[in-house]
């Protein structure tokens, strides 16, 4: 049987630069930004994702063949049930067909798996939300303090996913990134919140309960951007603004 390859694997060649070391690392984590905008190399690996493997593997793909291609993974999974990414395939096809709570759910999944594996993916691409103003992509992280032990740790914040939030002109920039923040206390989940850490300190954008589902969380940092959902450019056009942006050559649908 033909493997899967999912669109978000192309994450890992540019996955270091998400990566949360530890928790007392939220300060530098600040600069992420900056840093991604400034590095060229990163920035064009990013292009090359969007424009070419979300073009391939979820615009041509048309909705009425993801079901199928959920099939398939889902058979693959039986046949290899360690293999983290497997499921990552699984999120992304979740997350395109709409249901993304169980694309999040999966990508705890994925990260059982990784962390069994002594695989250091840093993060997981789920999908893009397309907004009236902005890009957001969605990502599962999978760093150190998603990792750690929480019951031994008499603090813990996580990060489960965060929200990247690209501008539409050209060029296409990075502009934020927003985090769903979990604070645990000897293994309890005791705040929640929607926040953003930048270079000037970290914001809160209000508390939410610790076990939020998706489309809350979502709610919330949209209302954050002040974006609608779904009003945005298609994502064929945004995968064409990015190739553009970034000096790609177009590649034709297979």
């Amino acid at each position: 049987m033909k493997r899967f390859i999912c669109v978000a694997a192309l994450c890992v060649a540019a996955g270091g630069y998400a990566q949360k070391d530890a928790p007392e690392a939220l300060v530098s984590r600040g600069s992420l930004v900056a840093q991604i905008n400034a590095n060229a190399q990163l920035c064009k690996a990013a292009a090359r994702f969007a424009a070419d493997s979300i073009l391939k593997r979820t615009i041509v793909s048309e909705a009425q063949k993801l079901p199928a291609e959920l099939a398939s993974v889902d058979e693959q999974i039986k046949a290899a049930p360690n293999d983290p990414m497997l499921y990552g395939a699984k999120c992304c096809i979740l997350f395109n067909m709409g249901k993304q709570q169980e694309a999040v759910d999966c990508g705890k999944v994925m990260l059982e798996k990784c962390v069994q594996a002594k695989n250091n993916q840093p993060w997981w691409m789920l999908g893009t939300i397309t907004t009236d103003k902005y890009r957001v992509d969605v990502h599962y992280n999978m760093g150190a303090s998603e990792r750690a032990d929480r019951a031994s740790a008499n603090t813990l914040m996580t990060f489960p996913y965060s929200f990247r939030v690209w501008s539409l002109e050209e060029p296409l920039k990075l502009v934020r990134i927003v985090d769903f923040e979990i604070m645990y206390m000897r293994g309890k989940p005791m705040t929640a919140a929607v926040g953003e850490t930048t270079p000037f300190g970290h914001s809160n954008f209000g508390m939410l309960p610790t076990d939020a589902d998706f489309a809350t969380v979502k709610a919330k940092v949209l209302s954050v951007l002040g974006a609608k959902e779904g009003t945005g450019v298609p994502l064929r056009a945004m995968a064409e603004l990015t190739r553009v942006a970034y000096g790609e050559k177009e590649t034709a649908a297979p």
